[in-house]
Order: C-alpha cells, then structure tokens, then sequence
C-alpha cells in the first residue's frame, strides 16, 4: 500500500484524482468479491494473502488522491479540512467493523453471512466509483 500510495502521489499531477480513485475502488470491490468464494487452486491462506495485497493496492491507488481532493476544495481550511477527513475516515471504519462483526456474530452461517457483506461492500464500493465523476478533477499545476 504504502509503495503505490508514494507513486500514486507522484503521478496525480497528471492523472488528476478521479482516474486513481476510480481504479482503486474498482480494484478494491473486485479483490471483496473475490474474497468471498472460496479459495480456488491454492491453500486458503494463499487465497487470503493475495486477495488482500490487492485491497491494500487498491487503498493506496486511492487514498492520495482522495487526500488532494478534499484539500483542493479548500485550502484556506487545511486544518478543519484534516481533522474532519480523519474524523469520518475513523468513524465510518468503527462502525463497518461493528455493524459486520454483529451480522457476522448473529448469523447461523458466518462464513457466508461474510460472504455476503463482502458483496454489499462491494456494491458500495462501485456506487462511490460512480459518484467520482463529481470530483473535481485537477491535473497540471497547483
């Protein structure tokens, strides 16, 4: 993750920031959808492994870019901006691993009850890559 984030930084200057977050949401709900089957030709821990170095590829293709983007909106408010994006990112990360946890927990089945919030995260994860053609797109200088 941390290896793509640096180069995804490196080249918002010319792909803007809907390109990378487009990708790596994209990315990412393929890398849940395939998560949630079971493991095909290899060990399960390789199955895992993989699956889950792609979802940190995908996070680091987007983070950046999703960064500028809030800061680009605004930036006399840097600060307020930085503190509120933490904010949210902390919160909504709290209450996914909640609210799945207690599916998961209350479920007959937990294996496919995860299954199954894999594929709903991932449906969310292709209605936000749609929702990327209202962010502002700032290539070139800045």
């Amino acid at each position: 993750m941390i290896i793509v984030a640096t180069f995804a930084s490196i080249l918002l200057h010319r792909t803007g920031y809907r390109k990378p977050m487009a990708v790596g949401f994209t990315v990412v709900a393929a890398s849940l959808i395939m998560l949630s089957i079971g493991p095909r030709l290899v060990a399960p821990y390789w199955w895992l492994a993989f699956f889950a170095m792609f979802t940190g590829l995908g996070l680091g293709c987007v983070a950046p870019a999703a960064n500028n983007a809030t800061l680009a909106l605004a930036p006399a408010d840097v600060a307020a901006i930085s503190g509120l994006r933490a904010t949210f990112r902390q919160t909504g990360s709290i209450t996914c691993i909640s609210v799945v946890s207690a599916v998961i927990a209350r479920s007959a089945h937990p294996g496919i009850a995860q299954a199954h919030v894999f594929w709903v995260l991932s449906g969310l994860l292709v209605i936000t890559t749609a929702l990327t053609v209202f962010v502002p797109d700032n290539k070139g200088g800045w």
